[in-house]
């Protein structure tokens, strides 16, 4: 790696985290907290040039080049917890959706900005002119957030977004943070929680039925409201493999694999303590099992 910045300038071997951290949803979560930790401890703190897919790319101030198997290799010891490249991938989009996190991606790899790096972990570093060769490498937009955008508050979804082939021209509109705003007040907690519970039962229903039902307000409110009368998460669960067991191979009743039908208050009940008629044909893979407790990453 060729390093063009100042000549003698000591390498500094800390980052700073804002108390404000403590107040974001995501922090609850182990899985996402060791994410955002790997992408602030690799970022790099001053540009310099870097390797992409064999070509020379010039990474800013709170920029890295990662990925999802990279994080699961050096964030997640296998043999203690359960942690999958499906969720590392929830993760990621969880902070590009909340405008915490850019990226620029192509089949060499992904380049990861974080948004207002100067703002939390520049304050420190003494602004000095880099020496950059006259022909430069390509070099990757670092994002600035916009002052005239709203900032984004509260819970996002969390469902894996596919990321853009190609490295854009320009530089890329970023949104701001939670961080921007200290008199814009978070959801309530409570809310947040729930709907962070109510996103894993349906993220449950779409992978056992294949199906991409949206974490919308409709959806979300019924099944927080089996909840609220005393249905658990598992029992919720059990409800989405009973009949998708039933009928999941109907083409007819498959239809009403939907949140609408399994979590209506008047039906779910039944569906709880109906008998499969036989086991569910789905190729899904559940890997939220022993995960009670953690956010769908």
């Amino acid at each position: 790696m060729l390093d063009d910045s100042a000549e003698g300038e000591p390498d500094r071997g800390f980052i700073q985290l804002h108390r404000k951290l403590l107040d974001q949803p995501f922090n609850r979560c182990p899985i996402k907290s060791s994410v955002w930790q790997h992408l602030l401890l690799n970022a790099a703190h001053k540009p310099h040039r870097s390797l992409l897919g064999g070509k020379e790319v010039v990474l800013q101030a709170g920029q890295l080049i990662t990925g999802r198997k990279k994080i699961l290799r050096e964030c997640f010891d296998q043999k203690s917890v359960v942690v999958t490249e499906d969720m590392v991938r929830g993760a990621l989009e969880y902070f590009r959706r909340d405008g915490m996190l850019t990226a620029v991606s192509s089949r060499a790899g992904s380049v990861y900005s974080i948004v207002n790096w100067d703002r939390y972990q520049g304050q420190l570093i003494k602004k000095r002119p880099q020496a950059i060769p006259k022909a430069a490498p390509q070099a990757i937009p670092q994002a600035i957030p916009q002052a005239e955008a709203a900032p984004a508050v509260g819970c996002s979804d969390v469902s894996p977004k596919q990321s853009p082939k190609e490295f854009p021209k320009g530089t890329p509109k970023a949104i701001p943070t939670i961080q921007e705003d200290n008199n814009k007040p978070l959801k309530d907690k409570k809310t947040c929680r729930a709907d962070e519970s109510a996103k894993e039962i349906l993220t449950y229903l779409n992978n056992k039925t294949g199906k991409k039902f949206k974490p919308v307000r409709s959806h979300l409110d019924l099944i927080n409201a089996r909840l609220k009368d005393q249905f658990t998460a598992d029992e919720l669960r059990t409800i989405v493999d009973n009949m998708t067991a039933k009928w999941g191979n109907d083409s007819k009743m498959a239809e009403y694999l939907r949140p609408a039908t399994l979590f209506q208050a008047g039906k779910a009940d039944g569906y709880l303590n109906a008998m499969p008629l036989q086991a569910n044909t789905f190729a899904t893979t559940d890997y939220m099992a022993g995960t009670e407790g953690f956010d769908h990453v």
